[in-house]
């Protein structure tokens, strides 16, 4: 199944804010597409370029802290222009959460 991804390109943006025992963070990344419109497969839903992620540490001491972070990808819509990998034309559409909780003790 050839999916003959095309270069993109992508901007990141992000910024932290650290207030006491407290590190806030946020983000957003765009990109352009990096699959071809012919090669779209349901099972293989590589389609968005937009995406937001939000975040926080908090430090209980030194050598012990939590991490959460969470980020989404925004439904994003494509169709099959041709039939190479199909048997009739698919639409697929796509989002995605992903999150993270992480606790570190140093030592």
């Amino acid at each position: 199944m050839p999916q003959n991804y095309k270069d993109q390109t992508a901007l990141s943006l992000g910024a932290a804010y650290q207030t006491g025992k407290w590190t806030l963070r946020g983000g957003a990344r765009f990109a352009t597409q990096a699959l071809r419109s012919e090669t779209v497969l349901a099972v293989i839903p590589a389609i968005p370029t937009t995406f937001g992620s939000a975040g926080f540490s908090y430090q209980f001491s030194p050598a012990s802290k939590v991490d959460f972070a969470w980020t989404h990808s925004f439904k994003k819509k494509m169709d099959n222009s041709s039939l190479p990998n199909t048997s009739e034309p698919i639409r697929a559409e796509h989002a995605q959460d992903s999150i993270s909780l992480a606790y570190t003790y140093r030592f």
